[in-house]
Protein backbone atom coordinates (compact mmCIF):
# COMPACT_ATOMS: atom_id res chain seq x y z
CA UNK A 1 0.00 0.00 0.00
CA UNK A 2 1.52 3.39 -0.96
CA UNK A 3 1.40 6.17 1.88
CA UNK A 4 -1.00 8.34 -0.49
CA UNK A 5 -3.21 5.21 0.06
CA UNK A 6 -3.76 5.53 3.52
CA UNK A 7 -4.54 9.36 2.95
CA UNK A 8 -7.18 8.55 0.66
CA UNK A 9 -8.76 6.19 2.54
CA UNK A 10 -9.15 7.91 5.75
CA UNK A 11 -10.22 11.12 3.88
CA UNK A 12 -12.94 8.92 2.31
CA UNK A 13 -14.43 7.43 5.49
CA UNK A 14 -13.62 10.73 7.02
CA UNK A 15 -16.09 12.17 4.28
CA UNK A 16 -19.15 9.47 5.25
CA UNK A 17 -20.61 10.45 8.88
CA UNK A 18 -22.53 6.73 9.25
CA UNK A 19 -19.22 5.06 7.71
CA UNK A 20 -16.85 7.11 10.55
CA UNK A 21 -19.06 6.37 13.00
CA UNK A 22 -18.85 2.72 12.65
CA UNK A 23 -15.13 2.19 11.87
CA UNK A 24 -14.69 4.58 15.55
CA UNK A 25 -16.71 1.88 16.91
CA UNK A 26 -15.37 -1.08 15.41
CA UNK A 27 -12.02 0.54 16.50
CA UNK A 28 -12.79 1.39 19.94
CA UNK A 29 -14.47 -1.93 20.78
CA UNK A 30 -12.31 -4.38 18.53
CA UNK A 31 -9.65 -5.18 21.45
CA UNK A 32 -12.53 -5.57 24.02
CA UNK A 33 -13.13 -9.56 22.46
CA UNK A 34 -9.35 -10.37 23.05
CA UNK A 35 -9.48 -9.09 26.53
CA UNK A 36 -12.23 -10.69 27.61
CA UNK A 37 -10.34 -14.04 26.49
CA UNK A 38 -7.24 -13.17 28.29
CA UNK A 39 -8.77 -12.52 31.74
CA UNK A 40 -11.04 -15.60 30.90
CA UNK A 41 -8.37 -18.00 30.49
CA UNK A 42 -6.45 -16.44 32.96
CA UNK A 43 -9.56 -16.96 35.42
CA UNK A 44 -10.19 -20.73 33.97
CA UNK A 45 -6.84 -21.43 34.59
CA UNK A 46 -5.99 -20.16 38.01
CA UNK A 47 -9.50 -21.99 39.05
CA UNK A 48 -8.81 -25.43 37.39
CA UNK A 49 -5.27 -24.83 40.28
CA UNK A 50 -3.46 -24.89 36.13
CA UNK A 51 0.46 -24.08 36.47
CA UNK A 52 -0.29 -22.81 32.90
CA UNK A 53 -1.42 -20.06 34.06
CA UNK A 54 1.85 -18.13 35.10
CA UNK A 55 3.31 -18.38 31.31
CA UNK A 56 -0.43 -17.17 29.89
CA UNK A 57 0.04 -14.43 32.14
CA UNK A 58 3.57 -13.48 32.09
CA UNK A 59 4.44 -13.95 28.12
CA UNK A 60 1.44 -11.48 27.01
CA UNK A 61 3.03 -9.06 29.77
CA UNK A 62 6.41 -9.37 28.43
CA UNK A 63 5.50 -8.73 25.21
CA UNK A 64 3.90 -5.51 25.65
CA UNK A 65 6.92 -4.17 27.96
CA UNK A 66 8.91 -5.02 25.36
CA UNK A 67 7.14 -3.32 22.76
CA UNK A 68 6.09 -0.31 24.78
CA UNK A 69 9.96 0.01 25.45
CA UNK A 70 10.67 -0.54 21.21
CA UNK A 71 8.00 2.22 20.26
CA UNK A 72 9.63 5.04 22.33
CA UNK A 73 12.98 4.27 21.13
CA UNK A 74 12.02 4.09 17.12
CA UNK A 75 9.52 6.37 17.68
CA UNK A 76 8.24 6.33 14.02
CA UNK A 77 5.72 8.58 12.89
CA UNK A 78 2.39 7.24 11.94
CA UNK A 79 0.95 7.88 8.89
CA UNK A 80 -1.57 10.45 9.64
CA UNK A 81 1.22 12.42 10.79
CA UNK A 82 3.37 11.74 7.67
CA UNK A 83 0.69 12.72 5.37
CA UNK A 84 -0.96 15.74 7.42
CA UNK A 85 -4.15 14.18 7.46
CA UNK A 86 -6.98 13.48 10.07
CA UNK A 87 -7.01 10.04 11.30
CA UNK A 88 -10.10 8.34 11.76
CA UNK A 89 -10.08 7.56 15.31
CA UNK A 90 -7.79 10.68 17.19
CA UNK A 91 -4.78 9.40 18.06
CA UNK A 92 -1.26 11.21 19.41
CA UNK A 93 1.45 11.26 17.65
CA UNK A 94 4.72 8.89 17.70
CA UNK A 95 5.22 6.02 18.95
CA UNK A 96 4.07 3.76 15.30
CA UNK A 97 6.24 1.05 15.21
CA UNK A 98 5.32 -1.79 16.19
CA UNK A 99 1.93 -1.51 17.26
CA UNK A 100 1.01 -2.20 20.45
CA UNK A 101 -2.62 -3.46 19.40
CA UNK A 102 -1.35 -5.70 17.29
CA UNK A 103 1.22 -7.06 19.24
CA UNK A 104 -1.23 -7.67 22.11
CA UNK A 105 -4.05 -9.28 20.02
CA UNK A 106 -1.77 -11.63 18.81
CA UNK A 107 0.22 -12.79 21.93
CA UNK A 108 -3.13 -13.24 23.31
CA UNK A 109 -4.21 -15.25 20.66
CA UNK A 110 -0.79 -17.89 21.01
CA UNK A 111 -1.62 -17.92 24.40
CA UNK A 112 -5.59 -19.50 23.61
CA UNK A 113 -3.64 -21.52 20.69
CA UNK A 114 -1.59 -22.92 23.32
CA UNK A 115 -4.25 -23.42 25.84
CA UNK A 116 -7.15 -24.15 23.16
CA UNK A 117 -6.77 -24.47 19.59
CA UNK A 118 -10.33 -23.84 18.80
CA UNK A 119 -10.08 -20.85 21.32
CA UNK A 120 -6.75 -19.50 19.48
CA UNK A 121 -9.05 -19.40 15.87
CA UNK A 122 -11.36 -17.15 17.69
CA UNK A 123 -9.03 -14.88 19.23
CA UNK A 124 -6.69 -14.46 15.85
CA UNK A 125 -10.07 -13.72 14.05
CA UNK A 126 -10.22 -10.77 16.45
CA UNK A 127 -6.68 -9.25 16.86
CA UNK A 128 -7.06 -9.59 12.38
CA UNK A 129 -9.74 -6.70 13.38
CA UNK A 130 -7.68 -4.96 15.53
CA UNK A 131 -4.97 -4.75 12.99
CA UNK A 132 -6.41 -4.06 9.77
CA UNK A 133 -8.43 -0.97 11.79
CA UNK A 134 -5.68 0.22 12.99
CA UNK A 135 -4.59 0.59 9.36
CA UNK A 136 -7.51 2.18 7.38
CA UNK A 137 -7.71 4.75 10.50
CA UNK A 138 -4.65 5.76 9.46
CA UNK A 139 -3.11 5.12 12.82
CA UNK A 140 -0.18 2.20 11.49
CA UNK A 141 1.06 1.55 8.67
CA UNK A 142 1.53 -2.25 7.98
CA UNK A 143 5.12 -2.10 8.38
CA UNK A 144 3.77 -1.43 11.90
CA UNK A 145 1.44 -4.00 12.13
CA UNK A 146 3.06 -6.70 10.50
CA UNK A 147 5.94 -5.65 13.66
CA UNK A 148 3.89 -5.95 16.02
CA UNK A 149 2.71 -9.72 14.73
CA UNK A 150 5.94 -10.75 13.97
CA UNK A 151 6.99 -10.26 17.56
CA UNK A 152 4.26 -11.99 19.06
CA UNK A 153 4.29 -14.79 17.33
CA UNK A 154 8.03 -14.91 17.33
CA UNK A 155 7.70 -14.63 21.36
CA UNK A 156 4.42 -17.32 21.53
CA UNK A 157 6.24 -19.78 19.62
CA UNK A 158 9.37 -19.83 21.16
CA UNK A 159 7.76 -19.90 24.58
CA UNK A 160 4.05 -22.32 24.44
CA UNK A 161 5.32 -24.03 21.83
CA UNK A 162 9.28 -24.78 22.15
CA UNK A 163 10.01 -24.21 25.66
CA UNK A 164 6.67 -25.14 27.55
Amino acid sequence: MNKETYRKTAEYINSRHKLKKAVQLTEKYSSKPSMVIFFGMLIYLTLKLDARVFAVGAVPLAVFIFVSILQKKLNFTRPFEDMNFESVAPHSKGNGCPSRHAASGTIISMAAFYICIPLGIISSVFAFIVCAVRIITGVHYIRDVMWGIIISVAAGYIVYFIIL
